[in-house]
């Protein structure tokens, strides 16, 4: 008898707890889909970002071409317009100068351009990492993917300003050999104040991509404590090589500009 009751009341015990773990699961399904979703918007975001990237740079292809046009027809302006006010040799000095100055100018902007490329595909690896590491840990990583998010716009801007400095013309518009000199010393003084504050955009995409790294990784460090974590290093390893080789690449071109 004394048994018979013991099993009645385990089993009213067990029967009572059931509603509070269906209630438990539920409340996990309905957890993973909420960030199924927002995962899903967020890539949904970041396809149109590209899509109106791509139509931006197209849209600044044809503007060069443009500006192309119209600085052929303004250096020849200036080539007659020098002609008739003082020597060949300094309309063929004032031209070099100019010729030379956007020529820099077009490979540091490449340079930069290529740049923020390597920032993004790094950018991407890391979002990609911090996706799989949380589809397996069941971590909460929507704080990261919208600082993601946020630094993703941010080298858009950048991009957008390396563009348009790009398309710039540098001219020196002189009448006696005498001007030449401080003209293309102004010259040169607004040319390095443009690069110098592109490239201060630049570092600042590159330090919070940094700090988005490091903040995964201390995530992850928090979660894989006593797991072998010797993959994940030798990737952590890969990507600071990536951001090292961006920092020597523009220490090459500010030298180059100096």
């Amino acid at each position: 008898m004394k048994k018979l009751i013991s099993i009645l009341v385990v089993g009213a015990f067990v029967f009572a707890l059931v509603p509070a773990f269906a209630q438990i699961n539920q409340r996990a399904v309905q957890a993973q889909e909420e960030a199924t979703q927002r995962r899903a918007q967020l890539h949904e975001n970041v396809l149109q970002m590209r899509e109106e990237r791509e139509a931006m740079l197209e849209q600044f292809e044809e503007r060069r071409a443009e500006l192309a046009q119209e600085r052929a027809e303004r250096a020849e302006e200036r080539r007659v317009r020098i002609a008739e006010q003082a020597s060949e040799r300094l309309q063929n000095k004032a031209e070099q100068v100019a010729d030379r100055l956007n020529s820099i100018n077009g490979t540091l902007t490449d340079a930069y351009l290529r740049h923020l490329d390597k920032i993004e595909f790094v950018l991407d690896k890391v979002l990609s990492r911090a996706n799989k590491f949380a589809d397996q840990f069941g971590v909460d990583i929507s704080a990261i993917e919208e600082d993601a998010e946020e630094l993703r716009a941010e080298i858009d801007e950048t991009r957008e300003a390396v563009l348009e400095q790009k398309e710039k013309d540098y001219t020196v518009d002189v009448e006696t050999i005498e001007e030449l000199a401080p003209s293309f010393r102004n010259l040169i003084a607004e040319f390095r104040a443009d690069h110098r504050e592109l490239r201060a955009q630049i570092g600042e995409n590159r330090q919070e991509l940094r700090g988005l790294f490091l903040e995964l990784k201390d995530i992850m460090q928090e979660f894989s404590e006593g797991q072998d974590d010797e993959g994940g290093e030798e990737e952590d390893e890969d990507d600071e090589d990536e951001d090292n080789e961006d920092d020597e690449e523009q220490e090459q071109e500010e030298q180059e500009e100096e």
